[in-house]
């Protein structure tokens, strides 16, 4: 099987093949959270922004401190360059 960039990541193109005429990708429903196309109010609100951003950085931190404490406990190698 192909290997997925990101679990969880949604592509949308703009066109299906190259010459096939383009869409707006941001009148899609589906592609906003809030269900709600561009013109219709769909914009992220500044607290939703800041929300999203907070999120990262705590799923970011707590995944750096279970990188670390792996680390702690792997066995360290020894790696011989013949020269």
């Amino acid at each position: 099987p192909k290997a997925v960039p990101m679990a969880g990541m949604v592509l949308w193109w703009d066109c299906p093949l190259v010459g096939y005429p383009k869409i707006d990708t941001s009148t899609i429903q589906e592609r906003n959270p809030s269900g709600q196309t561009k013109g219709e109010g769909g914009d992220i609100t500044r607290q939703n922004k800041d929300e999203k951003k907070e999120a990262f950085q705590k799923a970011w931190e707590e995944a750096h401190s279970m990188f670390r404490e792996k680390m702690k406990t792997k066995e360290k190698q020894s790696i011989h360059i013949d020269e």
